[in-house]
């Protein structure tokens, strides 16, 4: 047993001194028919136990001019997210400690996941239901689509943190709800690079069959 995979290795940079925990929460839609089947999903960060009202609550979900953001501040939200911020405190304040479905913790630092919280772009076009991938006309590559939604982003930061620290994919067992988007985490394309103390976004998007990649350094403050 790795009793270091936690740290990735590297247990002198790659700990959290307070012990709090940081997870990825689903809750049902706001919407009175989608309710019933389909989740939105949002990450929770320093956390003394679930459900802890001191926690931060990261919300994520479309942005006053069409892209997927941070959503926190509901000032920056479209209509349609903007009582998201709300809603997911609300959810996350109702969860019992013991409480297993429908969330699964990060296997990484508090202040890792909040570097890949900020490093979450905001560049890509908003879609409720986004496709993890299409084909193009005469092309036998399967090239990503842009469109991404709040399910992309949480799980993006949730996979994004547990690789960073040596624990691969988060498991999705937990999730009863069907959360569109989430398994297109790997479009924001968030990589940790512990030499540098950097997050790195890649981003690759098809239209037409054209890819355009950039790439983009958020350093640890």
């Amino acid at each position: 047993m790795n009793l270091y995979a936690y740290t990735h290795n590297d247990p002198v940079n790659l700990f959290d001194p307070l012990g709090d925990a940081s997870y990825v929460v689903a809750r049902r839609l706001d919407h009175p028919i989608l309710r019933l089947r389909y989740g939105h999903a949002f990450v929770v960060t320093d956390a003394e136990f679930v459900g802890d009202q001191n926690a931060n609550v990261h919300s994520f979900g479309k942005l006053a001019n069409g892209n997927m953001g941070n959503v926190t501040d509901n000032t920056r939200a479209a209509e349609i997210s903007s009582s998201t911020s709300d809603s997911d405190r609300a959810a996350w304040g109702g969860l019992s400690p013991g409480a297993s479905s429908n969330i699964v913790q990060i296997n990484a630092p508090d202040w890792l996941v909040n570097l890949f919280v900020d490093a979450i772009p905001e560049n890509r076009p908003y879609d409720i239901t986004p496709r993890t991938g299409e084909r193009g006309r005469g092309q036998s590559k399967r090239n990503a689509t842009p469109e991404v939604n709040s399910n992309t982003a949480a799980f993006g930061v949730g996979d994004g943190a547990n690789n960073a620290a040596g624990n691969g994919n988060l498991s999705r067992n937990s999730f009863s709800l069907v959360l569109p988007g989430a398994s297109a985490s790997g479009k924001l394309g968030l990589t940790y690079d512990p030499s540098t103390g950097k997050v790195r976004v890649k981003q690759e998007t098809a239209s037409t069959g054209t890819h355009l990649r950039k790439s983009r350094d958020i350093k640890v403050k």
